[in-house]
């Protein structure tokens, strides 16, 4: 389960950073890289489930695939990069460092706030119309959906789809 949630976070954003035509020197720069583009990959995705034969499983499996053809394109370079072993450190600690930003998904039961109420709920009407909702409803008498920033949710919901992970539980993650 949680290693669909790992992939996603990475794959799509490495696949797209290993095709650029001027990569960033160095390992860290790439692995940092490489997750910021994998989130704004997703949060930018979650578009294409407006086009009505597109859900939110189809998105996010063809996303995942797509990122694995992209990475398998420039595996060996990057390989070859790695065992070079340049800024490793930094690389591994910004891992560290996000591995333990997960620790309080798996101990809390959910995510505290009210602003993560509303991330949770949000997430959960994306996942449930396997889509992005034009409405609140029937949760919320308002009647145009995005009067809340659904960057969060919709990075949320992808995870979901992906792990199978309860929305409330991957909104935390995120």
């Amino acid at each position: 389960m949680q290693i669909w949630i790992a992939a996603a976070l990475v794959i799509p954003g490495l696949g797209l950073e290993l095709t650029l035509e001027h990569a960033a020197p160095g390992l860290f720069i790439r692995v940092v890289r490489s997750f910021l583009l994998s989130i704004a990959f997703w949060t930018l995705a979650i578009f294409l489930t407006r086009v009505p034969f597109l859900s939110l499983r189809v998105v996010a499996w063809t996303g995942l695939v797509l990122g694995i053809v992209l990475v398998a394109r420039r595996a060996r370079a990057f390989i070859a990069e790695a065992r070079q072993l340049r800024d490793v450190w930094p690389a591994l600690g910004f891992v560290a460092l996000t591995t333990l930003h997960l620790f309080p998904a798996f101990r809390w039961l959910v995510a505290p706030g009210a602003d993560m109420s509303m991330h949770s709920f949000m997430t959960r009407l994306i996942v449930e119309a396997q889509r992005l909702p034009t409405t609140y409803e029937p949760i919320f008498p308002i009647h145009d959906f995005g009067s809340y920033a659904a960057g969060l949710p919709s990075l949320a919901a992808v995870l979901t789809a992906l792990s199978g992970m309860p929305a409330h539980r991957t909104t935390l993650i995120v």
